[in-house]
């Protein structure tokens, strides 16, 4: 168990990153159109409320008033971030400044592209939900009712199962409950991490 809670962190922290990184590269953008420079730019972005793209664009901050180049600064947060959405962002961020092409132009293809993946993963995840949600109905909500509806009218023709009733019913409240409980479960854990 202890070993698994790293992971968990890490899964944790990717999850807000992918939150927050829209928001994020959308005030990235409005500065750097409004005339702020990069650094700037990137400087309010890590006093902004992003969580963790706020804590990892700090650290490229410090980096650079260290002494470090742009490039480097961004390197270094890019390989020991967890989530692949970063880092990619981080990569062409870096491309764009060698290049030294318009970085507000590079921050807006990633965010078109950034919000169509997170558009196609939305899709995805209504497409299972759909089946998941008829399941949900069938399983806690058409069963018991059926089972209880049966049982009572069983209960009415067989004397020996009115005493049965009660630990049969209090049996089908926890089922339904723990059956809530699960699917209420797979459909937080499938949800895409979108901001």
């Amino acid at each position: 168990r202890q070993l698994a809670y790293p992971k968990l962190l890490i899964i944790k922290r990717v999850r807000e990153t992918e939150q927050n990184l829209l928001p994020a590269l959308r005030t990235l953008l409005i500065q750097m159109n409004s005339g702020v420079t990069l650094f700037d730019a990137m400087k309010s972005v890590a006093q902004g409320k992003y969580g963790y793209v706020s804590v990892e664009f700090g650290r490229i901050i410090k980096r650079i008033e260290a002494g470090e180049s742009a490039i480097e600064a961004l390197e270094r947060v890019a390989r020991t971030n967890p989530s692949t959405y970063f880092r990619r962002i981080l990569w062409q961020l870096m491309i764009a400044i060698k290049a030294g092409s318009n970085i507000a132009v590079v921050v807006q293809s990633i965010i078109n592209s950034l919000s169509a993946e997170q558009l196609t993963k939305v899709q995805a995840y209504s497409a299972r939900l759909s089946p998941l949600s008829m399941l949900y109905m069938v399983i806690t909500v058409i069963l018991p009712a059926l089972a209880i509806a049966f049982l009572t009218v069983l209960s009415l023709f067989v004397s020996g199962l009115q005493k049965m009733i009660k630990p049969v019913l209090i049996a089908i409240t926890f089922l339904v409950i723990f059956l809530q409980i699960a699917f209420m479960g797979m459909i937080k854990t499938g949800r895409p991490s979108i901001g």
